[in-house]
């Protein structure tokens, strides 16, 4: 039986904090769930497995504490569903024997066999908004069938019968219309009891206000809920002891463990010649009523002035003098208090008041932007870890095109702290710790408490080891990766432009599909036009740290770094979302509070062209978290259609140089749209976002300068790829001729190519000429690099890539360098379920339906629910 406290991220440029209550039983509370947290799951040693959280508990509503609880809940829903899909088809011989097709209907029937059973579902608990919150997310997402426990009425105490106000909910945002007990279908596990205290918090936003023809500096104080929590693990049994039960007779076996549960049991005497009875405390030593562990949040001092008064704290105070054993032992506290609340003296003081025996773990709250970066946080580790050394061995091959996020050399080992510190105070006795990614801090059992040793990192600059960098650069030397790309940047043009006089670029944040991957974040990017400005063409979760690690490593030591970052973001002038997919927009809520603290509430909006259901999520979710109001300018996308004129096309123009944006639709799903925008950096530009093939796109995109593409699927899984309504490699470079590009680049790959993916021989022409051998995926080439059979450049996008005018020819010809990378890598996915790789479930080792299976039943496109 163990019990922990993982720390999982802590605030960096691309992260927020998070942490993990691992219970005895193995279930998991998860503490906040900004970007990104399902990809620190993946990073974890041995996995965590997102399934096994049962308890999300959010500190308060913002981008930091809930920017990831969205795709959280899809990924959970659907891993849930399908586990219990999967049993009942297994009960279910008849429909698996004839291997037969089960439609829509029949899969309605099925899972109303479980209305009845207990499913898994998710606790979540949060301040004052929480339910307002995810009851704004079924505009974009539904998962019917996954219910939500929501606490955010006032205290919260897990162990009491009855809290008022708790409400149980779909994920889709409504209650359910059948009238159940309360909570009576989530199963949720007996683990950590979990106690709330909300504290009210007040903050000031700036703004301005226009007085005839000039703007005035203003201020709106706004009050919210903020919450710190104290968890105790169940009772911790004391040991049985063996010798003893032996001596006084007992026989082994079920009294045994009626022994250990508290029991008296009577028994015979060895010689039958008597009745024994024994007290289950003549053989147990006496247990403990548990392990506290208190997580605290407090914003500000005055929030820190309450919550110290608060009777649960105060009886944490209590509980060190209680000598009697009754009261649960407060082992440590994990401090989400900014650093600057954190070091007064007055809260210092505060936590000697526990003990010395108490130990503190601190995971600051990370500063905005507008209030100036930390340096210690600027250099901290990135918990993408696997993303971050990919990135640095791709600029080996191309440090321009494929930019480092990190320095492959470090700046200075010795200016970064150790993880282990002690206070502020020198004479001080507290017992502090920096929390850092996978850190672990034992509860139970008590001989092993206190952090792991082997999970407490060596604080190297940005998380990369000397070793590691020296493998980086090894591996491009003896991969061939190096001297390839050298010998095709020695044939290239040298009369092309000169890329350091363009001022346009286009940068990829994310290049992956939906699933949360190691290697690939959701799709992104970032395209800045010849006046200097920019705007966002998809803004999945994590797009704004992704772009800060990929501008951050171009600058100059003598730059001041967060007068960078705010100019960075304040020249972003508009944002386009494609469709109201989730892995396509969650990032736009850190976008705009961050900007918003950087220009003011209400000065310069930026021009937000979505699909309608965006701006109803958005017009909700701002009553709870005021500090994105007044950010934008709506545009619907259906009435900047290409036949329409854009209601934004001036101040496009004006911000940005455009003469031309229009929508087109696309089919995807509801409200997708690609985009056509002629007076880019780039000339004319078309991003199609999620879809299949359309002609009616390479109709309207005629002749762009750039096609950016979606690419989900390779040519033999063109059934999955039309079930899923996205597109191969080869009908993306089907549409690019058809209208007529000058340049392709492909993205949204599938995680089950979570490094590079492999290029169909049907795509590639003069292997020979090129130098290529016979083996897949150009492995092993020399010389030049592969024509494609559609005659123009053809790139592979990755994440921090970034394209200028003239680099797309260089870059699609790096390819087979690229490749030379990952031999052996492209085809293994590291996704735990991946949903658009397994289109069937299996039952005793045979597919209920391949995609392929599937697509042949007449009409199956038309059947609500296949898409």
């Amino acid at each position: 039986m163990t019990s922990s406290v993982r720390i999982l991220t802590e605030a960096t440029l691309d992260s927020s904090p998070s942490l993990l209550l691992v219970s005895p039983d193995g279930s998991k509370t998860l503490v906040n769930c900004g970007e990104g947290c399902q990809r620190s799951f993946l990073e974890a040693v041995g996995g965590l497995r997102l399934r096994t959280v049962h308890r999300v508990c959010l500190t308060h509503i913002g981008h930091d504490a809930i920017g990831g609880l969205p795709g959280m809940i899809l990924t959970v829903a659907d891993s849930v569903d399908t586990a219990t899909t999967a049993l009942h088809r297994m009960s279910t011989t008849t429909t698996t024997a004839n291997n037969h097709v089960v439609n829509a209907g029949e899969k309605r029937k099925l899972n109303e066999k479980d209305d009845d059973d207990a499913r898994p579902g998710l606790e979540i608990i949060g301040p004052q908004g929480t339910t307002g919150f995810l009851q704004s997310l079924r505009h974009f997402m539904r998962r019917d069938r996954f219910q939500i426990a929501i606490h955010d009425k006032g205290p919260y105490e897990s162990s009491s019968a009855i809290n008022n106000g708790d409400s149980t909910m779909r994920s889709k945002g409504k209650k359910s219309k059948k009238k159940h007990k309360k909570n009576e279908h989530i199963a949720v596990p007996e683990g950590f009891a979990v106690q709330s205290i909300p504290i009210p918090y007040t903050y000031e936003s700036p703004g301005a206000s226009s007085q005839g023809n000039q703007q005035v500096e203003t201020s709106a104080t706004t009050t919210v809920e903020v919450v710190s929590y104290v968890f105790t693990t169940p009772p911790i049994p004391g040991k049985f002891q063996a010798i003893k039960a032996k001596e006084l007779g007992i026989p082994p076996g079920p009294l045994y463990a009626k022994l250990k549960s508290g029991q008296t049991v009577t028994f015979t005497s060895a010689d039958g010649t008597s009745e024994r009875t024994v007290r289950s405390d003549e053989v147990v030593e006496k247990g403990s009523p548990g392990v506290a562990v208190a997580v605290i949040y407090c914003p500000s001092i005055e929030v820190w002035s309450t919550l110290e008064k608060h009777d649960l704290v105060q009886n944490l105070y209590r509980s060190k003098k209680d000598e009697s054993g009754e009261t649960p032992i407060l082992e440590v506290m994990v401090h989400l208090t900014p650093k600057n609340v954190f070091e007064r003296t007055e809260y210092q003081s505060w936590m000697e008041g526990f003990g010395s025996d108490v130990e503190h773990i601190t995971l600051h709250m990370g500063s905005s932007i507008a209030s100036g970066i930390d340096e210690m946080e600027e250099r901290r580790a990135t918990p993408f870890h696997a993303a971050a050394l990919g990135g640095m061995t791709r600029s080996l091959v191309h440090p321009d095109i494929f930019p480092s996020p990190f320095p492959l050399s470090p700046v200075t080992e010795a200016s970064i702290s150790h993880s282990t510190s002690s206070s502020s105070s020198c004479e001080s006795s507290l017992k502090v710790f920096r929390g850092t990614p996978m850190m672990d801090y034992c509860l139970i059992p008590r001989a092993k408490r206190g952090l792991r040793g082997d999970t407490v990192q060596v604080n190297h600059e940005h998380g990369i080891s000397p070793d590691e960098r020296t493998d980086i650069l090894s591996s491009g030397e003896s991969s061939g990766a190096v001297k390839l790309s050298k010998e095709i940047l020695a044939s290239e043009n040298e009369n092309q432009l000169n890329p350091e006089n363009e001022t346009g670029e286009l940068i990829f944040t994310g290049t992956g599909s939906a699933i949360p991957c190691k290697h690939r974040n959701v799709t992104g990017m970032y395209l800045s036009m010849n006046n200097g400005n920019a705007m966002l063409l998809d803004v999945g979760e994590g797009t704004l740290g992704q772009l800060l690690r990929a501008k951050r490593h171009h600058l100059k030591p003598t730059d001041n770094v967060s007068d960078y970052f705010q100019t960075l973001i304040r020249n972003i002038k508009a944002v386009w979302i494609s469709h109201p997919h989730a892995d396509h927009h969650l990032g736009l809520l850190r976008f705009l509070t961050e900007r918003n603290a950087i220009c003011g509430v209400g000065v310069d909006p930026i021009v937000l062209m979505a699909p309608p259901s965006l701006f109803r999520f958005l017009t909700e979710y701002e009553v709870v978290d005021p500090r994105v109001r007044n950010s934008y300018l709506a545009v619907d996308c259906r009435d900047m259609e290409y036949e329409k004129t854009n209601p934004m096309g001036d101040k496009l123009h004006i911000d940005l140089g455009l003469t031309w944006c229009a929508a087109v639709p696309v089919s995807h799903c509801a409200h997708s749209y690609a985009v056509v925008m002629d007076g880019t950096s780039f000339g004319r530009l078309t991003y199609s976002g999620d879809c299949r093939p359309s002609h009616l796109l390479a109709d309207v995109g005629r002749n762009s300068d750039l096609l950016i593409h979606e690419a989900t699927f390779l040519d033999e899984m063109k059934e999955e790829a039309a079930l899923k309504r996205h597109s191969t490699v080869g009908e993306a470079l089907d549409v690019g001729l058809r209208m007529m590009s000058k340049a392709v680049v492909l993205t949204h790959f599938s995680q089950r190519y979570p490094k590079i993916p492999p290029l169909s021989t049907s795509n590639i022409v003069n292997e020979e000429k090129a130098g290529i051998s016979s083996e897949e995926n150009g492995e092993n080439t020399s010389g030049k690099c592969p024509s494609t059979s559609v005659g123009f450049p053809v790139v592979f996008a990755f994440d921090f890539m970034r394209l200028k005018p003239s680099t797309i020819s260089t870059a699609s010809k790096l390819s087979p360098a690229l490749r030379l990378l990952y031999p052996g890598d492209d085809k293994k996915s590291e996704v735990e379920n991946e949903d658009d790789v397994v289109l069937s479930l299996e039952t005793n080792d045979k597919p209920v339906a391949t995609a392929k299976e599937i697509l042949s039943v007449p009409g199956m496109f038309a059947t609500k629910g296949i898409l």
